[in-house]
């Protein structure tokens, strides 16, 4: 390692020099720095900082001072040299965890779901279906309930009847009565 003029650190690596530039980090400016190579460290110490992995895959990192606050580490590293800009921001290689000045860009939040779509990272129709009927996260029927439920609506049970044995409001009853809802499912 060998520190320039200008603050920025080099780093030889298996015979690949690189060079690491540092900026105060965004709105913590007189207490932390922020590297291109997506690294923080402490402007006073110099102590580098970890960040954690969320279980989206994005890396955050908690800073205390002047407050106590967490940062979504591709944020922080783009507001500090870019500035602020409430844009999302885009991986361009799609890595969720590469937080390098260089894999990083504001984008529109169509040009962001274009590029999740392209890359792989979002599936829009899986999205879609793995909310309806049963594999809702919500759902407390499944198919053959419905079935049961719109024999007894047609035998002419009360619908208050029905969701007492089945567990859910009475609303739930009429919205399969009248075709709101699991329509899927006939």
């Amino acid at each position: 390692l060998s520190k320039g003029v200008d603050g920025s650190i080099q780093h030889q690596h298996q015979g690949c020099r690189m060079t690491e530039f540092w900026t105060p980090a965004f709105s913590a400016e007189n207490y932390y720095e922020v590297s291109d190579l997506g690294r923080v460290r402490s402007k006073i110490t110099g102590r580098l900082y970890r960040a954690s992995m969320r279980p989206n895959g994005y890396l955050s990192i908690r800073l205390v001072k002047p407050k106590p606050r967490t940062f979504l580490l591709h944020r922080l590293v783009l507001q500090s040299f870019k500035g602020e800009n409430a844009r999302p921001v885009n991986h361009k290689n799609g890595i969720k965890d590469d937080c390098r000045l260089s894999n990083l860009e504001f984008v529109t939040p169509r040009e962001n779901t274009e590029h999740a779509i392209k890359t792989g990272l979002f599936n829009p129709r899986a999205v879609f279906s793995s909310r309806q009927g049963e594999l809702h996260w919500n759902s407390k029927l499944t198919r053959e309930s419905i079935s049961a439920i719109e024999d007894r609506l047609n035998s002419g049970d009360a619908p208050t009847d029905i969701a007492a044995a089945f567990g859910v409001s009475k609303w739930a009853i009429y919205n399969i009565k009248y075709k709101r809802r699991w329509a899927e499912a006939r």
